[in-house]
This record gives C-alpha cells, sequence and structure tokens, in this order.
C-alpha cells in the first residue's frame, strides 16, 4: 500500500520542468514471498516500486524505483523520459511496519529526481487494508 503525493521535476538540457501525479491516480501490484512489484499506471506513462523484504536483517525497503512518461514539460512539446535507478535502499523500516516521511527526493541521475511528499507506505504484512506501526523517516524523528 502506498499513499504519497508524487512528482517528478526534471532540469536537464533536454528538458525542463514538473509532472505532478494526478490524486486519483491508482497503483497494481505484484506480490511474491520476499519481493512486491508496484506500479502507478498514467495516460502519460508510468511510476514504478520494487520493495524488498530481508527476513535476516527483518527490514523492507524498496531498491528500484522507476520512471516512464510522455509529457509536454514545456508547453505544446511532448518529451519523452525514461529512467530507473536500481542501486537504491529507500523507505526502509522494520518488517511489519509502515514508513512514513513529510518529505523525501530520489535522484535518478541526469537531473531527473521523483519527489515523496506526505508519504506512507508498506509492502508486507498489512491486514484489512490497515497500516502497521509506523516508522518515521529519520528527518521527521523528533531527535534528528
Amino acid at each position: 500500500m502506498v499513499q504519497s503525493a508524487i512528482q517528478v521535476q526534471v532540469n536537464n538540457r533536454q528538458m525542463v520542468g514538473t509532472y505532478i501525479v494526478p490524486g486519483i491516480a491508482e497503483g497494481t501490484g505484484n506480490c511474491k514471498r520476499n519481493t512486491v512489484s508496484f506500479m502507478i499506471t498514467l495516460k502519460e506513462g508510468y511510476f514504478s516500486m520494487n520493495f524488498t523484504k530481508n527476513d535476516t536483517a527483518k527490514k523492507v525497503f524498496v531498491n528500484t524505483v522507476a520512471v516512464n512518461l510522455t509529457y509536454a514539460f514545456k508547453s505544446g512539446v511532448l518529451s519523452y523520459l525514461e529512467k530507473k535507478n536500481e542501486s537504491v535502499q529507500l523507505f526502509s523500516r522494520t518488517a511489519r511496519h509502515s514508513y512514513s516521511c513529510k518529505s523525501e527526493s530520489v535522484v535518478l541521475g541526469n537531473g531527473i529526481y521523483q519527489m515523496f511528499s506526505q508519504d506512507r507506505m508498506q509492502a508486507f504484512n498489512f491486514t484489512n487494508n490497515q497500516f502497521g506501526p509506523l516508522d518515521l523517516c529519520k528527518a521527521d524523528q523528533p531527535d534528528y
């Protein structure tokens, strides 16, 4: 389960601008024993994240984020954007817990950033569409 305001910010030679995922966007997923693939499909393309569960460390984290969009970052000019980062360990939390953060940025490379705000997510071990106990990101912890 993922609840978040998501946007992509681009600032490179090919394009400059921001794409905001509509608030009505819904995601789909594919669950296996220790992995979950999550995708938000839009008319402009898709966003995806892959979650991994490490049973030994009793941790869950996102190890891949991807974006694929055809969008007019500049008015009247459609641009194609495809970027994936498979070398991340994001949104780490204790197994059976949910993760929450007010604001985070993920670098995809070449001046492309995926922004998450007011996010809460949990890929494993939730019941009746209810999030588990909350693990806050470091920036939101009171002693940070």
